[in-house]
């Protein structure tokens, strides 16, 4: 199990922006980001939103207000269990986990980008 919180932006002074090329090029680089999707998006004017904060009096002029646990979760099942017994390499382990429906941090992290919360 892996954890992080991550900081949620305040919605009192939450502003919509388009992605730097840099956010768009990580969102590609998740091994489930739906390529064909953000590559049609790119053809035709990427129209996701991100959001930041601006700074207020609520949040401390810092943008963001509260944080939101993400997680990542290994379930050791047989397919894993036997990797593991195999003394097989940790990527060949994820590999298996994925392949069950494991999520990785960095991919829980995207659909937050456009609710509300970042960092």
């Amino acid at each position: 199990m892996a954890q992080r919180l991550v900081r949620k932006v305040c919605s009192d002074c939450a502003e919509e922006r388009p992605p730097t090329p840099e956010e768009l090029d990580f969102l590609k680089c998740s091994p489930h980001a739906p390529w064909e999707e953000i590559h049609l998006a790119e053809r035709d004017g990427y129209t996701q939103k991100l959001t930041h904060g601006r700074g207020c009096s609520n949040c401390r002029e810092t943008g963001y207000r509260g944080r939101v646990g993400i997680f990542e979760l290994l379930m050791v099942d047989d397919p894993v269990r036997s990797k593991i017994q195999d003394r097989s390499n940790a990527s060949e382990i994820r590999d298996v986990g994925l392949h069950r429906g494991m999520q990785l941090l960095r991919d829980c992290d995207s659909p937050p980008l456009s609710d509300s919360r970042s960092g």
